[in-house]
């Protein structure tokens, strides 16, 4: 610990509780405590720490930290705590270890004013790898140039980017793509790899992209071209497999319009799920054997959660938020 300024930091929080009141890990603190009597013998604890942040980082990379740090000057007048979420730069670094060097990384961006941590996770790409790195998301088409101009980047991609990046990725790598079989419907695109991440226990659904609408507040219009939907049927296939695969227990919808044509497609799929678990009869995946459910819908303008209750499991729900 003493060589490694950084573990003996994140130790020393956890030990604080800055992390445990985040229901951390199981008996951390027993672990943390074993540790400093560990440095008081003299004996190699950062080694202990390591070999057990290895062990456990699956877990570790799944949970949500949460860390006060320094604020920003343009924030110090207002009396309130600054933090960052997410997984330490300790987690992430050892994650990035586990890969073999590739051609290029993408990372890609939500929220804008997030950017920070954006630029982040590039320094440190860059501090790892001699590699191009491409920045898409929201962030990097709705404020372009500040994009350009401070991520660090070697390069930025707006919009929906997965043909432009693909062509880019092909100029990079000397790669020859057969761009005339690129699908324009959205059930021809191959489902997210949720496999690889590290815990999939909650996955994000993206059933439509856009809206039809044209709100003057709204950004919608300029991350996407044009409203179009999946099938139900799609989208219930990505279910079935993260469900029945991944032991997907959580999803969230995160579709900017989720409610229109709901007819003929959000209920459908409400439908098909509530099929699979043995209500109406069944689909060629399932998503449970035993079909005593409950099925809660909480609803004001939107729907705002989507919970499936197995009754013998009340432990372990199926939410769709």
């Amino acid at each position: 610990l003493r060589k490694d300024k950084e573990i003996e930091s994140f130790v020393s929080k956890i030990w604080k509780g800055d992390y445990v009141e985040n229901k951390f890990l199981p008996g951390l603190k027993d672990f943390v405590s074993s540790i400093f009597e560990k440095v008081k013998e003299g004996k190699d604890a950062e080694a202990r720490a390591d070999d057990f942040i290895n062990k456990n980082i699956s877990e570790m990379a799944n949970k949500i930290f949460k860390e006060n740090i320094k604020k920003p000057d343009t924030l110090k007048k207002i009396p309130r705590r600054y933090s960052r979420y997410g997984i330490t730069p300790g987690i992430f670094r050892r994650e990035l270890k586990r890969i073999d060097p590739p051609q290029a990384i993408l990372v890609t961006s939500m929220m804008t004013y997030w950017y920070p941590g954006v630029f982040e996770v590039i320094k440190r790409v860059k501090q790892r790898y001699n590699i191009p790195v491409i920045l898409g998301g929201t962030y990097a088409t709705l404020c372009y140039e500040h994009a350009k101009q401070n991520s660090k980047a070697d390069f930025v991609v707006r919009g929906e980017a997965e043909f432009k990046a693909l062509k880019l990725i092909d100029e990079l790598t000397g790669n020859l793509s057969d761009y005339s079989s690129f699908p324009d419907n959205l059930d021809e695109y191959p489902f997210p790899a949720h496999d690889l991440r590290c815990n999939a226990e909650t996955v994000g659904l993206l059933t439509s992209r856009g809206c039809p609408m044209n709100c003057s507040y709204c950004a919608t219009r300029f991350l996407n071209s044009g409203f179009r939907q999946r099938s139900p049927e799609n989208v219930l296939d990505e279910i079935d497999w993260c469900y029945n695969k991944l032991g997907t227990r959580n999803f969230a919808f995160y579709d900017d319009a989720l409610l229109v044509n709901a007819e003929k497609h959000l209920h459908p799929i409400l439908d098909g799920i509530i099929s699979s678990i043995g209500h109406y009869g069944s689909r060629k995946n399932s998503f449970g054997k035993d079909p005593i459910w409950e099925l809660n819908i909480i609803q004001s303008h939107s729907i705002q959660k989507l919970s499936l209750i197995h009754i013998s499991e009340p432990t372990r729900p199926l939410y769709i938020s």
